[in-house]
């Protein structure tokens, strides 16, 4: 279910989405408001523990907040979760994506896995293209900073580069910017695939994603 959120005339306006996030051992409801205006985008999520603000700016500033870093496993699930959302949206049939166990890791670089109707198996690999707040937030206060979308991107381009290594054409490379949302916005997005889009795509994984806090915030980078 969705409802407009009223904006200023100044401000971006926004679609609320109540998410609900079912891992199996429980369920947790929050919402995300994304939208653009002539003020910039937004991004705003809440309603799980996990809340986060984002702004841009015209001139390519971006004002972030966030407010808990989640754990490693939960962060992958949701992530995994998105990605096979927005696959299904596309006319995939891929069943809920479960964490494998600790031989795929290591082996193969896979943290998630989804089956298909013929016995088809999406093995997904997620890194996060966050650092900093990760670091600020584990000495237990919310992480606050101002950065710009040229930064972004060239976040994303280096957590692509550091999984060069174990990069494989079976494997989906999702790029997890649910919790730490400031990666996801579709300016940066669109400005990734413009520099560096080609590069992504001889990689060498079989799809690279950008997966924000929503379905409509999940970006194909590559091919």
């Amino acid at each position: 279910m969705e409802a407009r959120k009223s904006a200023e005339p100044d401000e971006p306006v926004g679609e609320v989405h109540h998410v609900y996030a079912d891992d199996t051992v429980n369920v947790t409801e929050s919402h995300v408001v994304d939208g653009v205006g002539e003020g910039g985008e937004r991004i705003v999520t809440g309603g799980d523990g996990h809340d986060t603000s984002v702004q841009s700016d015209p001139a390519g500033r971006v004002e972030v907040r966030v407010g808990r870093s989640p754990s490693k496993s939960e962060s992958e699930l949701r992530t995994a979760q998105l990605l096979v959302q927005r696959l299904n949206q596309d006319g995939a049939q891929w069943d809920p994506p479960q964490l494998t166990n600790a031989s795929a890791r290591d082996e193969r670089g896979i943290d998630c896995e989804a089956s298909g109707p013929n016995g088809q198996r999406l093995k997904i690999q997620v890194t996060r293209p966050e650092r900093a707040a990760w670091r600020e937030l584990a000495r237990g206060s919310a992480f606050r900073t101002s950065t710009s979308e040229e930064a972004l991107v060239e976040a994303l381009r280096f957590a692509i580069e550091a999984k060069q290594t174990r990069s494989d054409r079976e494997i989906h490379l999702a790029l997890d910017a649910v919790h730490a949302p400031a990666h996801a916005l579709r300016s940066v997005a669109e400005t990734f695939r413009r520099q560096h889009g080609g590069w992504a795509v001889s990689v060498g994984f079989q799809e690279i994603w950008l997966v924000g806090p929503s379905v409509d915030l999940v970006q194909r980078l590559a091919p």
